[in-house]
Parts: structure tokens; sequence; C-alpha cells
């Protein structure tokens, strides 16, 4: 199902973040307990783990502001187009790398839309 990558959050985005990076084939898990990606064998939740967003701040050259709580990213090649603000500084990185490798709509899988953030 497509989503705009502005309202990408939870483990939506951190699916969106593994397919866009390409550093391998993202597992999306759902069970009664709850759903998570694993990407390389591990957890992948950029969206709240700093040693996974960390790396795609160098890796894409991501620029980062906080204005007053509201966090704007973007990320090359589209500084001009690809800034998302969010409520953390994780959820705006993500959001900008996701726009800018695959751009301002994604596809998820249609099992995502029913997950909870």
């Amino acid at each position: 199902m497509k989503v705009k990558t502005s309202e990408l959050s939870g483990v939506q985005l951190d699916y969106a973040v593994a397919y866009s990076v390409d550093w391998g084939q993202p597992v999306l898990h759902i069970t009664s307990g709850g759903s998570f990606v694993e990407l390389m064998g591990v957890v992948f939740s950029p969206t709240s783990n700093w040693s996974q967003c960390g790396p795609m701040i160098a890796e894409f050259g991501v620029w980062l502001s906080d204005d007053e709580g509201a966090f704007t990213a973007s990320c090359k090649p589209h500084f001009d187009r690809a800034i998302y603000d969010a409520e953390t500084p994780q959820i705006a990185i993500c959001r900008a790398v996701v726009a800018a490798k695959l751009g301002d709509e994604v596809d998820i899988p249609d099992e995502l839309m029913e997950v909870g953030e």
C-alpha cells in the first residue's frame, strides 16, 4: 500500500528505512505480541535506536535541525525537497533518508497498515 513518507512512524518507518538503505533484505515479523523488522540478523529500529540511526547521518549526508522541538532533516542528494518535521531527531532522519532514496510516497506491506505504533 502507498503511504506518504511524511506520515510513516514506528515499525512502518523502520521497514521503509530497512528497505531503502541497501544493507540487506529486511524481514518483517508480525506476531500477537508485537511487530518488528529484522535486518542483517538483528532487530532493526532506527526510529528509536541511535546506534542504528546514527551511522545514517554520515552515510547519507544528513543535515538535522531542531526548531523548538520540531526536528527537520534532509539528506543528499535532495536537500531541497527531502525535509520532514518530526517529534524526534531519529524520526526526522529516517524520513529524510526514505524520501531521498524512495521518494515522497513508498509502498509498504499491507500487513503494516494494521500495526500500531
